[in-house]
């Protein structure tokens, strides 16, 4: 498996938060931009809870796309799920 370089998780209230920092929708791509710029085809480490609509994991994956897409690189998003609590 590929080194983790940056941990997203979603939580039940679909906040998103960024090596377990808030993070909004809007600033997901520049935050995960800001951990994994200067490497060479990071991972990113995805949790979200069972319960979280497909669409918000989507949002996450699209964000590293759009990163891949601007920078050249090939980096990864990993989903790794909870159980509900």
């Amino acid at each position: 498996m590929a080194k983790q370089n940056v941990t997203v998780s979603i939580d039940t209230n679909y906040q998103y938060f960024v090596e377990n920092q808030p993070t909004p929708e809007a600033e997901l791509q520049t935050t995960i931009t800001n951990y994994i710029s200067n490497i060479k085809d990071g991972t990113v480490k995805l949790h979200a809870d069972k319960t979280v609509p497909v669409q918000y994991v989507v949002t996450v994956i699209d964000a590293v796309n759009k990163i891949n897409a601007s920078t050249g690189q090939k980096h990864k998003v990993i989903l790794a799920t909870e159980a509900k609590e």
